[in-house]
């Protein structure tokens, strides 16, 4: 008689795999963020010029990711109160998907003052497309690096863009962002009767290179400051 052999062992049931977190999702998920979006998609943000100059650095960390900015820029094609917009400096989180719907945000016309330096995962493609899209935006006066730019026309075709726009005076400019922007190419000028009333020109410069000044801590995370608007180094 054959000795009964034993009956093989049934192969083990795998470990299901644990999903892989977000790397963002402790921000996206942070109660703090969620009502920064919420306050900032129904237009009642408490920040500079009465609620109508964003410095994203004050909200949201300089490592904040892709999704994060992505949330933003979705949160601002709602909000209806922005003018100014400080979008520069956030290394990892911004490259050309961000720079296309940051664009979709301009075409809407109620941003027309934009800094947006410093982006170093951007690509000179992105940048002409930028460029050509710019004259349907109302952007009249901005500040992007030129890294990228050396040895084109591409800075040149921006700056003739909000040349164009600035000329046609597409849509008006609030005094009290006027006199808290600072950090462009051209900085926005205040009417002469506001001149008159508030000092003249040299305390508009001063008032604009101390709004442009980005030391605040930021809000979210407790910890990162912004670094000082530099003269000509398009911070704030």
């Amino acid at each position: 008689r054959s000795a009964m052999r034993p009956a093989a062992a049934a192969d083990p049931e795998p470990v299901p795999k644990r999903p892989k977190r977000c790397p963002e999702a402790r921000t996206l998920e942070s109660q703090a963020f969620k009502d920064f979006i919420e306050r900032l998609t129904n237009s009642t943000l408490d920040c500079d010029g009465g609620g109508k100059i964003l410095r994203l650095k004050r909200f949201i960390t300089s490592t904040a990711g892709p999704q994060v900015l992505n949330t933003v820029l979705e949160a601002l094609k709602v909000n209806t109160k922005v003018e100014a917009l400080y979008i520069q400096n956030f290394e990892e989180g911004f490259s050309d998907d961000q720079l296309v719907k940051l664009t979709e945000v301009l075409k809407l016309k109620r941003i027309w003052c934009l800094n947006v330096g410093e982006n170093f995962r951007t690509t000179l493609t992105a940048w002409r497309t930028f460029a050509e899209e710019l004259q349907h935006t109302a952007v009249s006066h901005m500040y992007a690096s030129e890294h990228h730019f050396i040895g084109t026309d591409v800075k040149n075709q921006m700056k003739d863009a909000i040349r164009i726009t600035r000329k046609a005076n597409v849509i008006p400019h609030s005094l009290e962002v006027i006199m808290g922007c600072g950090n462009m190419w051209f900085n926005p000028k205040m009417p002469q009767w506001a001149r008159d009333v508030k000092g003249g020109a040299a305390a508009l410069a001063a008032r604009q290179q101390a709004a442009s000044s980005d030391s605040s801590m930021c809000a979210l995370t407790g910890g990162v400051k912004g670094e000082p608007g530099g003269k000509g180094s398009g911070g704030g």
